[in-house]
């Protein structure tokens, strides 16, 4: 935690890297106005649904965005928790409203920010902006948060096998009996098998035929899945198959 000072809300490293991750400088200025000017932040805030216009709000500002943890409440309620990846501070706020003690890390100052002010009236929540890869704490957590992250590990995480080496780094932050939740999309989900364009190249049939490459997202089937985290430490799984996907 030594090499982290509190600004404006925030611990920032010295020297923060740029993190090129965003979904337009526009809409995350807009996403942060609104944030900041709204009286209810809380998850079913029907004034942040109001401001909701396109596909990046609806993701950020949909309420429904919970309901993707709410099937884990009872094992994640009062814990503490590393989420990796907070974007806008949707998924940061529920858990905030489940009692859980929070450490919400984002690559994107601006995006650090948004959490912020998401969470602008929970003291538990802590936000800090760094890359994965650099990221250091003094204490371990009751559970780690991978929620559309793993798929992005060849883009931040530096080794030959990226999305390996940031199960293992994840396990290092874990207490003994910790878990790791882990949201990503199955390659060989059944939209795909229907043509639907791979989320993040936008052509069908993609991740089916594994075109992925050095400078796309990496998605995996059960099997590929169940390997990574066996190699990670992770010895026990359970899988959920939200439908369409975890978004």
């Amino acid at each position: 935690m030594n090499k982290y000072t509190l600004i404006q809300g925030i611990y920032l490293p010295s020297g923060h890297p740029p993190f090129a991750y965003s979904d337009g400088e526009e809409t995350e200025n807009y996403i942060l106005d609104r944030i900041s000017r709204a009286e209810d932040l809380s998850v079913g805030s029907a004034e942040l649904a109001g401001v909701i216009k396109d596909w990046p709000t609806l993701y950020h500002l949909s309420p429904a965005r919970a309901d993707l943890l709410r099937p884990l409440s009872s094992i994640l309620k009062g814990k503490r928790i590393l989420e990796i990846g907070s974007g806008c501070g949707a998924i940061t706020r529920y858990l905030g409203e489940l009692g859980c003690e929070i450490l919400a890390l984002e690559g994107s100052e601006k995006r650090a920010r948004i959490t912020r002010a998401r969470c602008r009236d929970l003291p538990q929540v802590r936000v800090v902006c760094d890359n994965f890869d650099s990221f250091e704490w003094d204490d371990n957590f009751d559970s780690i948060l991978l929620i559309g992250v793993l798929e992005y590990s060849p883009l931040f995480v530096k080794g030959d096998n990226p999305p390996l080496e940031m199960l293992r780094r994840c396990r290092s932050f874990l207490r003994a009996e910790g878990r790791i939740v882990l949201a990503i999309e199955n390659k060989l989900g059944l939209k795909y098998w229907a043509g639907a364009p791979e989320d993040h190249t936008g052509r069908p049939y993609d991740g089916i035929q594994d075109l992925y490459d050095n400078g796309t997202a990496v998605t995996f089937g059960k099997d590929e899945l169940a390997h990574l985290l066996s190699h990670a430490g992770f010895p026990f799984r359970d899988f959920f198959y939200p439908f369409p996907d975890y978004k």
